[in-house]
């Protein structure tokens, strides 16, 4: 039995590498949807372990401009240090994504981000604190039919400090069908 949850969970991290899916919906000059529903699935597990399921929202508010908000629930898990820091990561972000040339864009978003402080234990325990996080990056969008693309992204952490969860940069791949 443990031997199909390890092939189950090994199978769930080979697709989480390569694959970040969103639904997304296309926008036609003089017409079509401006809104568009998504999100990410994340899993990473070594030093760093991370579950992470990021949906969102976004409108647009021209053909090339959109603006966005989603929410985030991670459970994460340090093991470079001692004791082993974990922590449940829960928060909202906000997003602009600009198409500078029909398949090239910029993107930037600031997230707000709740978990445990590990450097900060009172009598009754580690305390829950918040911090800011801001992205900026960018990436590519790859057509693969009339309705459904993928998507290339990277994103750096412009606030990298201490309280900073996984790597930098971080490297996004997702597809998109439009609806």
């Amino acid at each position: 039995m443990d031997k199909i949850i390890k092939r189950f969970f090994v199978g769930i991290l080979m697709m989480s590498l390569f694959i970040s899916f969103s639904v997304k919906a296309q926008v036609y000059e003089g017409g079509g949807s401006r809104f568009y529903g998504g999100g990410t699935l994340g899993l990473s597990f070594g030093s760093f372990t991370s579950i992470t399921i990021m949906p969102e929202l976004a409108y647009a508010v021209t053909e090339d401009f959109f603006v966005g908000a989603g929410i985030r629930y991670s459970y994460f898990q340090d093991n470079t240090v001692v004791p082993v820091y974990k922590s449940t990561v829960w928060g909202g972000k906000v997003f602009l994504r600009y198409y500078i040339i029909e398949n090239i864009f910029a993107h930037i978003e600031a997230e707000r981000l709740y978990f445990k402080d590990p450097f900060q234990v009172s009598p009754t325990g580690v305390e829950w604190i918040y911090r800011d996080y801001f992205y900026g990056g960018g990436g590519y969008r790859q057509w693969m039919g009339a309705n459904s693309y993928m998507t290339l992204e990277i994103l750096f952490d412009l606030t990298n400090n201490d309280y900073s969860f996984g790597s930098n940069p971080i490297f996004r791949m997702g597809f998109g069908v439009g609806f």
